[in-house]
């Protein structure tokens, strides 16, 4: 089976689990303590790397949420 993506942030496993590896840019932008606004072409992660984003900063959160509990 052949992968149905063709951009290089994703790859192919064998047991079909896509992988994210952020390029250099788009890693700046998923550690940004800043509000974000991602304009680009169709098809170049954008919304993936918004994802990732939010799944960082809700991740910081429960940490940090989790910390002052104990």
């Amino acid at each position: 089976m052949s992968c149905p993506f063709k951009s290089s942030i994703w790859n192919w496993r064998k047991n079909n689990i896509f992988i994210f590896e952020p390029t250099e840019k788009q890693k700046k932008i998923i550690d940004l303590d800043e509000d974000t606004i991602l304009i680009a072409n169709p098809g170049t992660g954008k919304t993936t790397t918004l994802a990732f984003k939010v799944i960082k900063l809700l991740t910081e959160l429960a940490l940090s949420f989790f910390i002052s509990i104990f």
